[in-house]
């Protein structure tokens, strides 16, 4: 007999456990989706008092068909699992690849298999064959038509594949429900079916056929009353009954509908419990059912919720909240602060509430952080692919590594996931190895050649023990002749690489740390992996796979075997998707994530539309069309909702995860119609009351505590919430606030002695000094940390081995010195061809050096940026040319060092420390007895010198150039200059070759100070303003308000540069080391500061310590300067 009760869902729990406590002595067998077993279980105990039972037994559908086949028989096949099925697919698309159209080739697509395997079971659910398919697509046309054709085809294959061989979820149900009659024990067992609703027609064969040979029952949540103003929300479930109706009629089970209803507070006690019902109502048997009162605005909830007509209250709900909030983030610390002060105020427990998520995956972190501030134990119910997993990623990249001949990027990977035979250290020291010189391919398996030989000797260890399971690996695989052996080499290398161990060690970690939800799931990770490769021997025969076959195949099936929670504590916050009906009774629900956006209702091939054609066609059940989808989404809601008792609560983010703009969804505005003069909560402005529950807790306090910790020491009035919270966690005995405030504390209001060496210790870090360059006065200018940093601590910085600016750079500048050098004779007199000619044999000899040794190699990209390069250089070579035709100038010195080798004309500071440097290019004119020299310094990016900078000490290099250069040659400035390599991205509208080409010399002419003096001008060149970034008139002399200077501003200029330098040495000897950026207008040299991220420095937080500098224009700064040489100021900077 198979009895079915009806009733709302939130009746249904207590309508089995009172079905169970009124049982007989039989054993009574409850079976629940395998997600619930364990919840079943725990709650079933609880309702019936009871510690333990042996008469009652909870299992899932797929545990009682084993149970079946133990007591009637085992059919034929191997049992395969959705890892199984997925492979199988894999095999079925590959044999069927001749007759496909549209999915031919598909089996290598990621993620198609799944797809394609979950749309083959509910095909074969419902019984549909290949025919059936390939006689619906002859009437259809377009997509849909070729889908079904393929379908079909595949179909076949599949069933080929497993046709008394295998036995997947379909085969096995039906081989079940063949049996049922056979067991024996089903005859002394009583069976409950509960909490299933959108059930497949295979489970409906099993419940018919259970309820054909036993007393059987199946708790269905369906509205009694077909006339109920909201029974369109329950179409879904009573489409559901009809086709179990039908199966119990085809299969022989008598059938009876009990209708469950909510025993009325005021009926007699003693009333049975099954009862005719009055004549005016349904004449089918009730069940009534007391469960825990529910507030009055919750009944109406879940009454009125998508009624028609909806009934609206006079007035607000009182149980009831709806909230907007910022950001998921701060939805899920909302969540988090309101369960804690429902459970605090009244009483309950913390698995008296349970969370409703709209998207389980991008809830998942925030959650866990935000609950685990507020000190509220949490459970998500949502698994996760084994395949994201360390073991089976080092397991997969380890394959594709081999595949692909070790390319350093999946060598890197492989590293990074921690099951390598190098410890964390070792193997952060050698990808950093990798990176720098580019290791890549076989090179992995010879003996390291590359850097120094105290690196090579630490290093080359490490590569041997790297590659020794790899080669084992890639030598097993090559013996292999079959399947079976090369799965032998994949646990050989799981068992070389001690896989096993790592993960026990990382179990052992996490029960420390208390994790030990994640650490159960690492248990979980060793028989997946092992699991997923039996079922490969099992079900692909023995023929061997190609490399890039057995990788794709283990993917296909790592990702489709999962890991599962489990809940380590009985008193835990549930968290679960929307995607299925909330399948306890709970006293508070809470809904996140209710915004206005679209859903992904389905994982098949087969769109709603397709379906619902196919479904009239064949006359079977495939699934829900879009109606039923919606009906269905309606219907979870509107059962989840009535299981609440006390509390409701819908939140929206007003942005998502990715910062896009979201709305509130439809639940927001069908609440408010039927409670109006609901008032929803928060908001982007916020609201006082809400703030103030956010920061209830002291772990969301802390959280919070710095911004308010900062504002408070800037002297920047706190909001009222910020004030208390912060005054609350001063005043809180608990150890964690306190230590936590403590940390906050410190870290905002870090001692000035934090922020300088004693003066012998920075002689112990930098030496005596004896001699500084100028670029090291300008980084300590710019920042005293990043100076510390870089040349006191001095990290280990990795640069990839790939072609970078700073290989251009150096590129650009060797070639423009061997260029000039070449050049000493005849440079003016060059044509632009002749010139370019000369510049590409130098650039050849470099870029084969670069491609023989250096990071330029010979792929397309390499050849690409070979050409691009050799372009620059050319127009480079053009343009030099170009200057100094008509000059009266000629080079007179390449790449000229100068330092201690100067003697006593050298630059040198007290306490004798030496300036040194090189300078790039000078030039000579002798007009007279009269010597001229200017200063080229070649640079990219477009580098010019500002006066203001030179004065504040931030731009020492062509002053100091200048004064050194000066000190040698007993020479007259005439100007200092930056010659840029690089023309940079050349914006035009015309694309006529001549305005380009025009435009591109354009960018190169040089910046700098220029001498104001029109005859040393025409000297430079006999266009100016061809040469040099200035305008002049038709005398020849510069325009009004033009950056120049004479003779007494160039000596006042390197003057000053040389004081700037003297007070860098001195505030470096007495060990300042302070994160303190120079800032200018809108200059910020943490921006491109290598050593940001050591520092920390934080605008919000330590902008008061940053050097705020005046910019000052031309005139003014060289004004400043002058004075400051001539002794009239000596400002204190």
């Amino acid at each position: 007999m198979l009895r079915v009760y009806t009733g709302r869902g939130r009746l249904l729990q207590a309508a089995l456990s009172e079905l169970l406590r009124r049982a007989d002595a039989r054993t009574q067998l409850v079976v629940v989706p395998k997600q619930l077993t364990l919840q079943t279980e725990r709650t079933l105990l609880r309702d019936l008092n009871q510690r333990g039972s042996f008469q009652i037994q909870v299992l899932s559908p797929e545990r009682l068909c084993a149970r079946i086949f133990d007591a009637a028989g085992q059919p034929e096949g191997v049992r395969v699992d959705d890892r199984g099925r997925v492979m199988l697919v894999r095999a079925a698309v590959r044999a069927a690849g001749e007759n496909l159209t549209l999915y031919q080739g598909a089996e290598r697509r990621r993620g198609f298999p799944e797809r394609c395997a979950a749309q083959l079971e509910r095909i074969r659910q419902a019984g549909v064959t290949a025919d059936t398919l390939r006689a619906c697509a002859a009437d259809l046309s377009g997509t849909a038509r070729l889908k079904l054709n393929d379908l079909s085809y595949i179909l076949e294959a599949y069933g080929a594949l497993i046709e008394d061989r295998y036995q997947d979820g379909t085969s096995e149900f039906n081989a079940a429900i063949l049996r049922t009659r056979e067991a024996a024990f089903l005859r002394e067992c009583a069976v409950w079916f509960h909490g299933f609703d959108m059930m497949p027609p295979t489970l409906h064969g099993l419940i018919a056929s259970v309820g054909a040979v036993t007393d059987a029952g199946l708790l269905l949540p369906l509205e009694n009353d077909e006339h109920a103003r909201d029974f369109d929300a329950f179409l879904p479930m009573f489409r559901a009954l009809e086709q179990l109706s039908v199966a119990a009629k085809r299969l022989g089970a008598p059938m009876e509908r009990v209708d469950v209803e909510e025993d009325a507070a005021d009926e007699d006690a003693s009333h049975e419990h099954f009862r005719e019902p009055p004549e005016h109502s349904s004449p089918r048997p009730r069940l009534l059912v007391s469960v825990p009162p529910r507030k009055a605005d919750l009944r109406r909830l879940e009454r009125e919720l998508f009624a028609f007509p909806a009934e609206p209250s006079a007035g607000r709900a009182q149980s009831v909240q709806l909230a907007l909030l910022r950001d998921p983030k701060e939805e899920c610390r909302f969540a988090a602060a309101l369960t804690r002060r429902l459970v605090r105020q009244r009483g309950w427990r913390w698995d008296d509430v349970t969370l409703l998520l709209r998207d389980p995956d991008a809830y998942d972190a925030p959650l866990r952080a935000a609950f685990a501030d507020y000190g509220v134990p949490l459970f998500l119910s949502s698994s996760r692919s084994a395949a994201r997993h360390a073991a089976p990623e080092f397991l997969l990249t380890a394959l594709k590594a081999l595949e692909k001949g070790f390319p350093a990027d999946e060598m890197l990977a492989l590293l990074r996931t921690g099951m390598s035979p190098l410890s964390d250290d070792e193997a952060d020291r050698f990808s950093n190895y990798i990176v720098r010189w580019g290791l890549r391919g076989n090179r992995f398996l010879r003996p390291l050649q590359r850097g120094a030989q105290a690196e090579l000797d630490a290093l080359e260890p490490l590569r041997a023990r790297l590659a020794e399971p790899l080669v084992r690996l890639r030598d097993r695989l090559r013996r292999s002749q079959t399947l079976t052996q090369q799965l032998t080499a994949l646990f050989g290398l799981l068992t070389d690489a001690e896989v096993y161990s790592k993960i026990q060690a990382r179990m052992a970690r996490l029960c420390e740390a208390n994790l030990r939800e994640i650490a159960g799931e690492e248990g979980q990770v060793w028989n997946r992996m092992l699991g997923a490769m039996d079922q490969m021997q099992a079900l692909m025969g023995d023929a061997k796979l190609s490399m890039a076959e057995l990788r794709e195949t283990l993917t296909e099936s790592l990702s489709a075997a999962v890991l599962k929670p489990l809940p380590q504590s009985g008193d835990a916050v549930l968290a679960q998707s929307m995607d299925r009906a909330c399948a306890r009774p709970s006293k508070a629900i809470l809904i996140l994530g209710a915004a206005d956006r679209p859903v992904n209702d389905d994982e098949g091939l087969l769109t709603p539309s397709q379906k619902r054609v196919l479904s009239d066609f064949a006359h079977a059940y495939l699934g829900p069309d879009d109606a039923d989808l919606s009906r269905l989404r309606r219907f979870y809601l509107k059962s989840s909702l009535g299981m609440a008792t006390d509390y409701v609560s819908l939140s929206c983010p007003l942005s998502g995860s990715d910062g896009a703009a979201q709305r509130p969804g439809a639940m927001f505005a069908l609440i408010e119609a039927l409670f109006p003069g609901t008032q929803t909560r928060g908001g982007v402005a916020g609201e006082p009351a809400l703030e103030r529950m956010l920061r209830s807790a002291p772990g969301a306090a802390l959280s919070m505590a710095g911004r308010a910790l900062c504002a408070e020491a800037e002297g920047v009035p706190l909001p009222a919430m910020d004030a208390s919270a912060l005054s609350a966690l001063r005043r809180s005995d608990a150890p964690a606030a306190k230590a936590g405030l403590m940390r906050l504390s410190q870290a905002l209001s870090r001692a000035e002695s934090a922020d300088a060496l004693s003066p012998a210790a920075a002689r112990a870090l930098y030496g005596a000094l004896g001699s500084l360059s100028v670029t090291r006065l300008e980084r300590f200018a710019a920042c005293p940390f990043a100076f510390f940093a870089q040349y006191g601590l001095k990290p280990e910085r990795v640069d990839p081995f790939e072609l970078n600016t700073k290989d251009e750079g150096t590129f650009f500048h060797s070639a423009v010195n061997e260029f000039l050098l070449r050049s000493m004779d005849d440079l003016g007199e060059l044509t632009a061809e002749a010139a370019g000619t000369r510049m590409d044999a130098v650039s050849d000899l470099l870029l084969d050096a670069m491609r023989a040794s250096g990071p330029l190699g010979d792929s397309a990209v390499a050849l690409a940026e070979r050409r691009r390069l050799k372009s620059t250089a050319r127009v480079c070579a053009a343009v030099l040319a170009e200057h100094m035709r008509g000059s009266r100038f000629h080079t007179a010195a390449l790449e000229q060092s100068f330092g201690r080798e100067d003697g006593k004309r050298a630059l040198t500071l007290p306490g004798g420390c030496v300036l040194e440097g090189r300078i790039d290019r000078i030039d000579e004119w002798r007009d007279g007895a009269t010597d001229y020299l200017r200063v080229i310094d070649f640079k990219r990016g477009g580098k010019s010198l500002k006066l203001s900078e030179a004065y504040y000490g931030l731009r020492l290099q062509l002053p100091v150039y200048l004064a050194a250069a000066q000190r040698r040659r007993d020479a007259l400035s005439a100007g200092v200059y930056y010659f840029t390599l690089d023309e940079g991205i050349v914006d035009l509208q015309s694309s006529d070759p001549g305005a380009v080409e025009a435009e591109r010399r354009k960018r190169f002419r040089m910046e700098g100070l220029m001498p104001s003096d029109p005859e040393l001008l025409k000297a430079l060149s006999p266009a100016p303003a061809e040469v040099l970034k200035l305008r002049t008139t038709t005398s020849g002399a510069p325009y009004k308000g033009s950056v120049t200077a004479e003779e007494s501003d160039y000596r006042a200029l390197t003057e000053c540069a040389l004081r700037r330098a003297e007070e860098h040495l001195s505030r470096i000897r007495s060990g300042e080391c302070a994160a303190a950026p120079a800032r200018m207008e809108q200059s910020n040299p943490c921006a491109w500061c290598d050593w940001h991220k050591i520092c920390l420095f934080d605008d919000r937080l330590d902008g008061a310590r940053a050097r705020r500098l005046k910019s000052l224009q031309p005139d003014e700064a060289m004004l400043k300067i002058k004075s400051e040489s001539d002794g009239e100021s000596r400002e204190k900077l």
